[in-house]
């Protein structure tokens, strides 16, 4: 069978939604040999999209105009159906949960390889080797709703790796994972790629963790010359607030899943118009200190001081806020229910959005969805919010445009908590950084604490 994959003059458009889209992918031409692809670009650029047809996503499950050819180790994706395409290609998913089908981790990562009808020796060896591949078999007894983002995302890579696919394409594999997972992650990549394993990957990470055979930069669909730059305004700087007021605070508090006490004798404060930062290793607690602050989940122990009304939690998948047809029509939802006179159009302009109001928001990238979701929680401006890892899937347009809302918020006197593994954008964000060891918090190392 001829090996390899083919692209040939692919040009493809999400369904349209109230005016005409502009196309995701534009006359692509290409072939992915062997070794490591990377693909490079901005939000919205295309990246996800060009991954998608890989497997058969586009135009299978996403429907929309497809025209072109493309082959996949001889297999035409327009033709072969998707589970055929599923024993060649492993994908992982930016939103690596909306995959999942299991509860455990060891029955997730075992789920391909049962349904490509390997044996139950074979099974339970290509489940130790995946797992141990991306340094989580500690956690092969685990339910995964009680892991962390960056755990996830392990457990996705493991699960792709696990069915021994000719091809594995990552989306944003790194967007969650602290460092030590995104070098295991990229020793992982080269190790498989040197086996034989077409590897392509899509990420805005990969500078310092791994080095590519090849690389492909996208925007507008198209491809461009690797190396081309976009003009970005740099970020403004945050000031500190102006005012003494607290507006929430843990005092004392121990915070349990399952019986297990993660977080204990939590002494926390923030005022009015204060950003601060949560940093930590993945499964170290942010998330779980943001959802008991947010009364998600009861503390073992202390007292918790928030405001009543007013709370906007970010969650890291931002798809569990997005159910409406259009992204305008969310932001539109979200300002009816708080009774707000504003402009929905306005809203998505300060997120730099504007241009993806009538988008279904399934068809978004991930990064694109982030930004819709912070347009959803934060129309309101809210007295106190919560952002779980907002940077997931962001290029640094996004990132900079992220900072410039921030600063408008503290503007107006919401207090910011931003839980984060990237350390850059935790400087940058704030003059109060605390990171979680050992279930305690403790100052960030260069940060001045007030």
């Amino acid at each position: 069978m001829q090996q390899g994959i083919t692209f040939e003059n692919v040009t493809y458009q999400y369904p349209a939604w109230g005016t005409e889209p502009a196309n995701a992918l534009t006359d692509i031409s290409a072939s992915f040999g062997g070794g490591i692809t990377a693909v490079i670009g901005d939000s919205g650029s295309g990246k996800s999209s060009l991954l998608r047809v890989v497997n058969g996503l586009i135009p299978h499950f996403h429907g929309g105009n497809f025209s072109g050819r493309v082959r996949v180790d001889g297999m035409d994706v327009v033709s072969t159906p998707t589970r055929d395409l599923a024993r060649r290609v492993g994908f992982v998913f930016q939103e690596p949960e909306a995959g999942f089908v299991r509860g455990t981790v060891a029955r997730e990562v075992a789920f391909g390889p049962e349904n490509l009808g390997f044996d139950q020796k074979l099974i339970r060896q290509r489940v130790t080797e995946a797992l141990e591949s991306v340094g989580i078999a500690h956690l092969v007894d685990r339910r995964i709703k009680t892991l962390s983002g960056g755990e996830r995302q392990r457990v996705g890579v493991a699960a792709a790796l696990a069915s021994d696919p000719n091809t594995v394409v990552l989306d944003e594999p790194m967007s969650q994972l602290d460092d030590e997972g995104a070098r295991l992650l990229a020793q992982t990549l080269v190790a498989i790629a040197r086996s034989g394993t077409r590897v392509i990957i899509a990420e805005h990470r990969l500078a310092g963790y791994l080095k590519a055979d090849r690389t492909i930069q996208m925007h507008e669909g198209m491809f461009l010359e690797a190396g081309s730059k976009h003009a970005i305004a740099p970020p403004p700087t945050l000031s500190p607030p102006s005012s003494d007021r607290i507006i929430w605070e843990l005092d004392g508090a121990d915070v349990a899943i399952d019986g297990t006490v993660l977080l204990s004798n939590i002494n926390l404060a923030g005022r009015e118009g204060e950003v601060m930062v949560i940093t930590g290793a993945n499964g170290s607690g942010k998330t779980t200190l943001l959802r008991a602050l947010g009364g998600l989940c009861p503390l073992a122990r202390g007292t918790r001081l928030a405001p009543a009304l007013g709370v906007a939690y970010l969650p890291q998948e931002p798809g569990v806020l997005l159910h409406r047809a259009r992204v305008i029509d969310e932001v539109a939802q979200t300002l009816k229910w708080l009774h707000l006179d504003a402009s929905p159009i306005e809203v998505l302009e300060v997120l730099d959005l504007a241009h993806l109001a009538q988008r279904d928001p399934r068809d978004l990238s991930v990064g694109e969805r982030q930004r819709a979701a912070l347009a959803v929680v934060l129309a309101g401006r809210p007295r106190l919010a919560l952002l779980d890892e907002p940077t997931r899937g962001m290029d640094e347009r996004a990132r900079t445009s992220l900072v410039r809302t921030l600063a408008l918020l503290s503007a107006y006197g919401t207090a910011t908590i931003v839980a984060t593994h990237d350390r850059v954008l935790a400087h940058q964000l704030a003059r109060t950084v605390w990171r979680i060891s050992g279930g305690t918090l403790v100052p960030e190392e260069g940060v001045g604490v007030s």
